[in-house]
């Protein structure tokens, strides 16, 4: 139960302090120092928006190299009642 517990820890704010430890050896403020730290998590954070990118970029090309359109068109009804009409891929 030790074990789980000391896991469950490092979850909370401010367990970095008290353990002298962060799973995350480019946020380690006491290391690196903050100007450091700060360019770190902003190359991961671009690294994560580039990533995005490609995979977006790659779901478009996909979509219109086997011709599936993704588009939802409003539909109204005799009725006045406005539905979503969703493509069915198959």
């Amino acid at each position: 139960m030790a074990d789980l517990s000391t896991g469950l820890f490092h979850l909370c704010p401010g367990a970095g302090a008290l353990y002298r430890f962060l799973p995350y050896p480019f946020i380690e403020v006491d290391t690196l120092g903050y100007p450091r730290m700060f360019i770190n998590a902003v190359m991961v954070l671009l690294g994560f928006m580039g990533m995005s990118l490609v995979l977006v970029a790659l779901d478009r090309w996909k979509g219109k190299r086997w011709g599936a359109t993704a588009a939802v068109r409003p539909v109204t009804h005799r009725s006045g009642r406005v539905t979503l009409d969703v493509p069915r891929i198959g």
